[in-house]
């Protein structure tokens, strides 16, 4: 096995910054993150192995994945899977994004359940919908059954109708220069609550509550 070992001798070794450039003898060059560096010590005239070359490329890219992952986290939480599209964009290796989230994910840098928690409060207080909010995790990628679990003990129905309430009501407000025969404009806010996200039954309780000229006319 070890005839198969190619050998590049280090002929340059230069701290630029927080990096450091590595030249071997065949004019190749590796930047290596000084941290990197520090833990895997080069000099002129050391031999790197292939193999060694490759562990120490490794260990590069993941040392990157984590400074990208840290960099997106400090600015918002994100769903696992959403970090994950975001480093893939990156180009970085499938495998080792696997591995970094994983571990980010045991020292619970990275929890999709608190990132429901405050998506959820967050959309909410935006008054949107519960199905609204529900279908952008899930285009989030965060797993299903964790939504619905998360949800199930946040969900307050009253601030959702509350929610209904106030915005149709200003939507009635911006439609006040048409002239909308009730029906029609029952129409309207039925289709913009459910644009919204929320349920049918909120819709129309709160359609059957709106203030109009003909009170007493249902849906």
């Amino acid at each position: 096995m070890t005839k198969n070992l190619i050998f590049q001798k280090v002929t340059e070794v230069k701290k630029v910054r927080n990096n450091v450039y590595v030249k071997f003898c065949n004019s190749e060059q590796l930047i290596i993150p000084y941290e990197i560096f520090t833990r895997n010590y080069l000099a002129v005239d050391d031999e790197l192995s292939s193999n060694e070359r490759k562990n120490l490329e490794e260990k590069i890219e993941i040392f990157k994945i984590k400074q990208s992952s840290f960099r997106y986290l400090s600015r918002r939480n994100h769903s696992k899977q959403e970090l994950k599209l975001k480093l893939l964009k990156k180009k970085y290796d499938n495998s080792l994004i696997d591995n970094v989230l994983l571990e980010l994910e045991e020292k619970e840098f990275l929890n999709d359940r608190k990132y429901v928690e405050d998506f959820f409060k967050v959309q909410q207080s935006k008054k949107k919908g519960l199905l609204k909010i529900k279908a952008s995790l899930f285009q989030k990628g965060v797993d299903r059954n964790i939504i619905e679990k998360v949800i199930n003990n946040l969900c307050d129905e009253q601030k959702f109708l509350e929610s209904a309430k106030i915005i149709a009501q200003k939507k009635i407000e911006q439609l006040s220069y048409k002239n909308y025969t009730n029906t029609e404009l029952k129409k309207k806010i039925y289709q913009f609550l459910l644009s919204r996200g929320f349920t049918g039954n909120i819709i129309l309780e709160v359609i059957n509550e709106l203030k109009l000229k003909e009170t007493n006319e249902q849906i």
